[in-house]
């Protein structure tokens, strides 16, 4: 299994606007519809700790919605930034993949891939003349190098008995976390089946954590994504 598509949009500091490479229309218009509130939402809550909050706040990775095409997941990552002018909005990395039947099962997969991903937007916040078509073969240079191990994204379930809740078959003891990863969409699906994850690595200020919201995350909710959280 390869990833099928990537692309990017929001602003960086080397331009006056926002930027756009390879995400479809549709796609923009709901990121951006969500987005523009949530940020308006978020600097009404914190007020004179917005700019702040905002700007320090840690890299989110996602799993959007599967709402339109049933075919494919779409996942990404987003990250604080502004434009020339210092106009706040995300700029933010989308990828689609072939729809597995272990979605976490994928998103474990590209963990490291999403970490290079990390790195190269975070680089792209210091280049004062950047070229967008070489972001862009830059993505799609590094996203042909990923190739997914299909049987891992299956989850082998087994016959349960009275009073057991989930039977699955194990290769070995270290498959447990892929497994695992496996049996969260069922999980949630007992909720709702449309739902959203955000997960990040954290920063000095917040611990690593994931978040599953049915659809995407309500904009009032925003400011969380952004309060500063004391690591123990």
């Amino acid at each position: 299994m390869m990833i099928k598509r990537i692309g990017f949009y929001g602003k960086l500091p080397s331009y006056g606007d926002f930027i756009t490479r390879n995400v479809a229309p549709e796609l923009i218009d709901k990121w951006d519809n969500w987005l523009s509130q949530s940020l308006e939402c978020a600097q009404l809550q914190l007020k004179e700790q917005w700019h702040q909050r905002y700007l320090n706040a840690p890299v989110w990775r996602f799993l959007l919605p599967n709402d339109d095409d049933q075919s494919v997941v779409t996942l990404g990552m987003m990250m604080p930034s502004t434009d020339k002018v210092g106009r706040i909005y995300s700029f933010a990395i989308f990828l689609q993949a072939e729809l597995p039947s272990n979605v976490f099962g994928l998103v474990v997969q590209l963990n490291r891939y999403f970490e290079q991903l990390e790195d190269f937007a975070i680089s792209l916040l210091d280049v004062e003349e950047l070229d967008l078509d070489e972001v862009q073969t830059e993505l799609e240079h590094s996203s042909q190098k990923q190739s997914v191990k299909t049987a891992l994204l299956t989850t082998n379930e087994l016959p349960i008995c009275e009073g057991e809740i989930v039977a699955v078959r194990l290769s070995e003891v270290s498959a447990l976390a892929g497994e695992l990863a496996g049996l969260i969409e069922p999980l949630i699906y007992t909720h709702t089946a449309c739902y959203s994850a955000w997960w990040t690595s954290g920063s000095q200020t917040r611990c690593p954590q994931l978040r599953i919201f049915s659809q995407l995350p309500a904009p009032h909710c925003f400011d969380t994504f952004l309060e500063a959280e004391q690591v123990s």
